[in-house]
């Protein structure tokens, strides 16, 4: 997808939020992604969604996700007033 000419990605270069996994890890992953909701509900921005990918994608290692409605850990959007 473009590989390393940012110009033809089809998602922002600069990360929102990122995270570091360890070995056997279980469990909720979070990402804030806080400040993309207020642009695109501002108008500021077009609500294409996210990518989640390896920021040194040619490391080892894989990750795996839930996706999707039923399954276990199904990823949600929690939005909230404060």
């Amino acid at each position: 997808m473009g590989g390393n000419n940012s110009s033809l990605w089809p998602y922002v270069a600069a990360a929102t939020d990122s995270i570091v996994h360890t070995s056997n890890q279980l469990g909720w992953v979070e990402f804030d992604v806080t400040a993309d909701v207020q642009a695109m509900l501002d108008g500021d921005e077009s609500n294409y969604g996210w990518i989640i990918r390896k920021d040194q994608e040619g490391q080892n290692g894989r990750v795996l996700y839930a996706t999707g409605d039923g399954a276990a850990n199904a990823p949600e959007l929690i939005l909230s007033a404060d």
